[in-house]
Order: structure tokens, then C-alpha cells, then sequence
């Protein structure tokens, strides 16, 4: 007797019918939603979109003020610790808002010579010339920011300091000349007359309105720095300070904390927080707008932008 025939495979096939049914039509397309701009905000006549974001709808953050509470204190307490700021950050401040390593790539001029000019470890004749004509300055002025001895800051004396050498008959102690800059050499002394810390005294006040919140909180707390308020309050690390000072992740206890450190009100520290930096290149070169178009740039730009 013969073996059964094996067993096709199961297809998923339907058995035939005598009469086969017509195909079902297929129901209409449904046509596709009307396009919405990138923004999430809705085109004229139209309903928002169902999933837009609390973001989208949320007003834009305010600019930060040149009367800022935290920038004026930012700017009295680096006029009042002037003599005593290292040389590398009064250069840092008259380069702004073109970092120090940007200027440095662009000259040619490796990063670790530029360190060690700051450091004193060898003179870099060359690379003085090349920066004092990028500050604008005879070498001799970056020659005396560099090689002079910064102050002893203010804030690291005693409170009466003043009062008690006055009363003792010292008032005048230690009280250097004024430093005449038409005639060098100059004394190897800092006062806060040099042209490079008065020119960095002028680029502050209107340079902290675009500078990170974490820089202008770092001048407003000098000599003591961010990372050693957050190793003396123990409570927190310098990477959460610096995320919260960015907006990213806030936390109110880091802001108490800081807010009684720069004695102001959490107030006002999350005001400053909250705030949009300006752009410091459109700040410093926007081109004045067109009075006839009111469009900042010339008339044909404006036509045709």
C-alpha cells in the first residue's frame, strides 16, 4: 500500500468558493492635517496643535539689565579688588567678548605659551609684542600688568584695617607714589591705574549683561571663587552650583544658599538667573536702524531681506 501524501503547508490561505466575492473597496483616504509652522503656534484661523508644549506658549524670558542688582555688585567689587585681579582675567576682560585661547588660535600662538606667559615661567618676548598691539597698548604697559605684583585683595583684611592704622599714625604706610605712565620704567607695584585694568574697568559694565550668570556671580564673589563656596558649604558640588546657575536644573536650596552669600533676596537671584543674556557681537555692532523702514541695516537690505 502506498504512503499518504504529505501534508502542504498551511498558508493562511481562504478556501475557494464557488462564487468569489468581489474585493471590498477600499474606504476613502483621509486627508492629511493642515501644516502648522515649526513654532507649534497655529496658522490664522486654526486651532493650536494638541500636542504643542507649555514651552511654545510660555513668554520669552526677559533681557538681562545693565542695573542689574548682581551686575552692579559684580562691578563695584572688581573696581574695588582692580590692583589685586590676576593679569590674565584684566586681559581676558579688555579682549572681550573674543576669549583669550580664540586670539591666541588665531596668532598662531600654542595655548600652553600663553599660560606660562601669565605665569611668569619665561618672558615670550614675541608673544608679548603680538599681544600688547592686539590690546592696542605699549609692550611696556602688558609688561607691567604681567611682571608687577597684583594687591593684597581688600576683602582678605580685616575690617578695620583701615581705621586701625589710622588711629595708630600709619595711615600713609606702605602708600606708594601714583605711578606717572609717560615716564618708564614703571614700579613694580599694581595701583589700578594701569590703561589695560582701567580699559577692563570700562568693558564690565556693559559686557556683564551678555557674560554667563556663573562669570558675573564669580566676579561678584572675588576673591572667594565658586568652587571654593561650594566645598565650604558642603551641601552640594561645584557641577550642581554651575547647573543651576545655567537654568538646567535648578535647586532652591543652592540659590538660598548663594543668595545669603551675595546677600540679595532668592528674589532676585532668580530673577538674574531667569534672565536672557545678550548677544555681545550684537550688541557692539548692531548698525543703527533705517529711519525710513525702521529695519537695522540699510535701506536695499531691508527691500529685499
Amino acid at each position: 500500500m502506498d504512503p499518504p501524501p504529505p501534508i502542504p503547508p498551511d498558508l493562511g490561505l481562504q478556501p475557494a468558493t464557488a462564487a468569489s466575492e468581489p474585493p471590498a473597496t477600499p474606504p476613502p483616504a483621509t486627508p492629511p492635517p493642515a501644516r502648522q509652522p515649526l513654532s507649534g503656534l497655529p496658522l490664522s484661523g486654526q486651532p493650536p496643535l494638541a500636542g504643542a508644549s507649555a514651552r511654545d506658549a510660555a513668554p520669552a524670558r526677559p533681557d538681562r539689565r545693565d542695573d542689574d542688582p548682581i551686575v552692579r555688585a559684580a562691578t563695584d567689587n572688581v573696581r574695588r579688588h582692580l590692583s589685586a585681579l590676576s593679569a590674565s582675567e584684566i586681559v581676558q576682560l579688555v579682549l572681550y567678548p573674543e576669549p583669550l585661547v580664540a586670539w591666541a588660535k588665531g596668532a598662531g600662538v600654542d595655548d600652553s605659551q600663553v599660560a606660562n606667559l601669565f605665569r611668569r615661567h619665561r618672558r615670550y618676548t614675541r608673544l608679548r609684542a603680538l599681544l600688547a598691539t592686539r590690546l592696542g597698548v605699549p609692550i611696556l604697559v602688558l609688561d607691567h600688568l604681567i611682571d608687577a605684583a597684583p594687591a593684597v585683595p581688600a576683602a582678605k583684611r580685616p575690617a578695620a584695617y583701615a581705621a586701625v592704622l589710622a588711629g595708630a599714625g600709619l595711615a600713609n604706610w606702605r602708600q606708594p607714589a601714583p605711578i606717572d605712565w609717560t615716564t618708564p620704567p614703571y614700579p613694580p607695584h599694581r595701583d589700578g591705574t594701569n590703561p589695560l585694568e582701567r580699559l577692563a574697568m570700562a568693558v564690565l559694565p556693559g559686557a556683564a549683561a551678555s557674560m554667563p550668570p556663573s562669570r558675573v556671580i564669580g566676579y561678584a564673589m572675588w576673591p572667594e571663587t565658586l568652587a571654593a563656596f561650594a566645598a565650604r558649604a558642603q551641601r552640594f558640588t561645584l557641577d550642581q552650583l554651575l547647573t543651576t546657575l545655567s537654568g538646567l536644573r535648578r535647586s532652591d536650596s543652592i540659590e538660598v544658599a548663594l543668595a545669603r552669600r551675595l546677600r540679595i533676596t532668592h528674589r532676585t537671584l532668580d530673577a538674574f538667573i531667569r534672565s536672557a543674556k545678550r548677544d555681545p557681537y550684537a550688541t557692539e555692532f548692531a548698525p543703527e536702524p533705517d529711519a525710513e523702514t525702521g529695519w537695522a541695516g540699510s535701506a536695499d537690505a531691508a527691500t529685499h531681506g
